[in-house]
């Protein structure tokens, strides 16, 4: 019998170990140093370590304040805990430290748009662009508010501008890659350099809070510029500059209507002046618009002139200068407010 529970003793010892083996715990915020590997990606830094390499989740919560660029060859010391998905996780990331500074020309700069890409340094940008790649000194003054780190891959903008030693220096870097976020303030000043477009035609959905092209939401803003867009129609072809803002979600900086103009031909001559209001079944190129003697229906062309009004929209009232056109259709010349 001493033999059995000896035996017993035993075995129990063995499962426990073993259990111990398979699932290892790490104190929270254990410190680990080494290099940032090229396999990392923006959720997952890849650290090779004198004990191998291991992978490390980068989350929304973790503290980069310390750190401005995660590249290979970056060395990097991380504070690191166990989480409970079974990887290790980072805490707070050290290290990315840039170069030092040259006398830079701030007086005249420009904005360029491109993608992070391989060649980049703590301290040298190489940013693929529609024109080529440029190279892009990273300073100590380098302005990364808006982008939480810089790593191979990111779709950026930076404000460049330059230096003594004869580079382009940024002065501020955008990260403008899918599910980033910056402020509206961007673009308050009309500056829509380097933010993404989409194109397409604006949906059965949208409504004045926001544009639908295709399944897509840009919400629409006090100072959503509509100063390109003849008609905000159900139908039209629009191109909607955009950008993600603080509150998570894509907003339109600018929408251009850029719906064809018909083929019918326009008499020059005003045959009457009628005045209603814009109607929700306005569809593409036709204004029904509801007056006193009923629904009229009006085409809307690319020569009509609408500086004086604005966009038109469902429940905006104006007053419409007509002609007669080779389609039988009415077709609007002006069109002000009421």
């Amino acid at each position: 019998m001493k033999k059995i529970r000896m035996a017993l003793v035993a075995l129990l010892l063995f499962f426990a170990l073993t259990a111990m083996v398979k699932t290892p715990v790490c104190a929270a915020n254990t410190t680990v140093t080494g290099t940032v590997g090229k396999e990392t990606k923006a959720d997952l830094l890849y650290l090779g370590t004198s004990g191998g390499t291991m992978q490390i989740k980068i989350d929304s919560g973790t503290d980069l304040s310390e750190c401005k660029v995660i590249l290979p060859g970056t060395a990097l010391s991380v504070e690191v805990y166990y989480g409970s998905d079974a990887y290790m996780h980072a805490a707070k990331i050290k290290g990315g430290v840039v170069g030092p500074q040259a006398t830079i020309d701030t007086a005249n700069t420009t904005n360029v748009t491109g993608t992070i890409s391989e060649g980049t340094t703590s301290d040298l940008i190489y940013l693929a662009t529609s024109g080529g790649t440029m190279q892009i000194k990273l300073d100590t003054t380098t302005d990364t508010s808006g982008c939480r780190v810089i790593m191979l891959g990111k779709s950026v903008q930076i404000s460049v501008a330059r230096g003594s030693d004869a580079y382009m220096h940024a002065l501020t870097i955008t990260d403008i890659s899918s599910g980033t976020s910056y402020s509206s303030s961007a673009v308050s000043s009309g500056n829509y350099a380097g933010l993404p477009t989409a194109s397409g035609t604006i949906s059965s959905d949208s409504s004045m809070s926001a544009v639908y092209l295709g399944s897509t939401k840009y919400v629409i803003d006090p100072d959503t510029d509509f100063t390109s867009c003849k008609a905000y129609f159900v139908g039209r072809s629009a191109t909607v500059t955009y950008y993600k803002g603080i509150d998570g979600v894509l907003h339109a900086a600018r929408i251009v209507d850029v719906s064809p103009s018909s083929n019918a031909t326009v008499s020059n001559s005003v045959m009457a002046t009628v005045t209603g209001k814009v109607t929700g079944d306005s569809r593409d190129s036709v204004i029904y618009l509801s007056t006193d003697g009923g629904t009229m229906q009006i085409k809307l062309d690319t020569s009509t002139n609408t500086d004086s009004c604005g966009a038109l929209y469902a429940g905006k009232t104006v007053k419409i200068s007509v002609a007669h056109g080779s389609d039988e259709y009415l077709h609007a010349l002006t069109v002000t407010d009421r």
